[in-house]
């Protein structure tokens, strides 16, 4: 992310956004809590019930060490 902002915000920001994008199924439906997505799991009678199981913690680079 280019330009002028806290780095520290950046990162809270993505790291709330990939603990979000975790309560989401592959329906679109997002869920308020972990329990909820156990929940939901279990009550679901396709057995095909799936949510992202990995998400990458941020890293910040500098623009001397990032990949291109």
């Amino acid at each position: 992310m280019p330009g002028a902002f806290d780095i520290g915000v950046a990162v809270t920001a993505l790291e709330r956004a990939g603990a979000r994008f975790m309560l989401v199924d592959d329906r679109g439906t997002e869920y308020a809590t972990d329990a909820d997505v156990e929940k939901a799991e279990q009550l679901d009678a396709s057995g095909d019930f799936y949510t992202p199981n990995c998400v990458a913690d941020p890293k910040v680079w500098t623009a001397s060490t990032a990949k291109v």
